[in-house]
């Protein structure tokens, strides 16, 4: 396996060509290869929306799924890259994440209700309400909501107000936000009493809400070069990318060559979202 995943990964970074400046496929395909288990997931997720390396990110998912515990955080983590790089997947990965998100002691069923709504696997609004009152409230209410709970997105909205953590990141799973809930999330943007991390979650879930708008390009530049949380500036990195600007390529290929692996990962998803081009080699 080893050979093939080393080979796929040569592949995968052949792509875009060898130079002395990393560039973001290569990023990707060593934080895969060689990456901490969830900078593992995030490298593997990148590569897969960017459409490179499926090959090898499905030959080392496929290997971990069968050496994985059943249940457990990672194996929820694995399930969710499995399913991104092969969509065939999709049906019995749903199946695993929703036993696992309806058992109460499976260590990983926060992961699992969480995974359930990033990959937008529908369930019945009455098992998302149910799970909010047995678990994590903010997950639950997250896929009733995504079921067209009117209640759920309400109640989510009144976790905002009050500073829920875990509940500005939901709103970038919701297609469709009505003007109140905006509102709360530019509020929570601004409310420098939260944390770096819940702000910069709040902030991308208006830009994505509301288009892009040109204004809070100009205020995301300006989070990136002002933020010293490292989570944060994660959020805010992997966020640039949606504005498709080549202006952005600079400020973003210099945190390539970061130090820690979520910040490189994060500015290489947002490049190849950008649209950075290289010649082939």
């Amino acid at each position: 396996m080893k050979l093939f995943l080393y080979g796929g990964l040569l592949f995968c970074a052949a792509a875009f060509g060898c130079r002395n400046v990393p560039q973001p496929d290569q990023v990707l395909c060593r934080e895969l290869r060689y990456g901490e288990a969830w900078q593992k997931v995030h490298a593997a997720e990148a590569l897969c929306a960017a459409g490179i390396g499926r090959e090898a990110v499905l030959e080392e998912f496929t290997r971990e799924l069968a050496e994985s515990t059943p249940g457990t955080p990672w194996r929820v983590g694995i399930l969710r890259v499995l399913v991104r790089a092969e969509p065939a997947r999709r049906d019995a990965a749903a199946r695993e994440l929703l036993a696992i998100a309806d058992t109460p002691e499976a260590t990983g069923r926060i992961h699992a209700i969480e995974s359930l709504g990033k990959l937008r696997i529908p369930v019945p609004g009455s098992f998302g309400m149910k799970l909010a009152q047995e678990s994590s409230a903010p997950y639950g209410l997250l896929l009733a909501a995504q079921a067209g709970n009117r209640e759920a997105l309400e109640q989510l909205t009144d976790l905002l107000q009050q500073g829920n953590p875990a509940t500005a990141a939901n709103f970038l799973l919701l297609d469709e936000l009505p003007p109140e809930s905006i509102i709360a999330l530019r509020q929570a943007a601004d409310n420098r009493s939260a944390s770096p991390a819940f702000r910069a979650f709040a902030l991308q879930s208006v830009i994505l809400a509301t288009g892009n708008p040109a204004e809070l390009h100009e205020e995301l530049r300006r989070r990136i070069a002002e933020e010293t949380d490292p989570a944060a500036l994660r959020i805010y990195l992997g966020t640039l990318g949606g504005f498709h600007a080549p202006g952005d390529r600079a400020l973003l290929t210099s945190y390539l060559s970061a130090e820690d692996p979520e910040l490189r990962i994060a500015a290489a998803q947002s490049l190849l979202t950008v649209g950075e081009t290289h010649e082939a080699q």
